[in-house]
């Protein structure tokens, strides 16, 4: 389950990244569709936490004023859903958490 989980993270952890990174470089140019913001959060809630943040912090996406709230605490409360989740399932997996005593 843990090794399931893993997989599953990262893989939609490098999704979001990449659509951030996407949406950064249509946002240089004017005859491009943007990516629609509900995209990118909907990403950032199943378990692309970590790839939004990278996308926030290193490429400087999605961090001017009028999006920066909900981005921004968006972004880091589901970061600490999915790190609750991560802790969970590897304290499960490892059998401390509904394990037979």
């Amino acid at each position: 389950m843990l090794k399931v989980y893993l997989i599953y993270t990262a893989v939609v952890t490098l999704l979001t990244l990449a659509l951030f990174i996407a949406d950064k470089l249509r946002s240089k140019n004017e005859k491009l569709i943007r990516l629609p913001e509900e995209l990118l959060l909907a990403f950032t809630c199943l378990g692309g936490s970590l790839g939004a943040l990278a996308g926030i912090y290193i490429i400087r996406h999605k961090t001017s004023f009028k999006t920066k709230f909900h981005f921004i605490i968006g972004t880091w409360l589901a970061f600490a859903v999915q790190a609750s989740l991560a802790v969970i399932t590897a304290l499960s997996a490892g059998g401390y958490i509904g394990g037979k005593m």
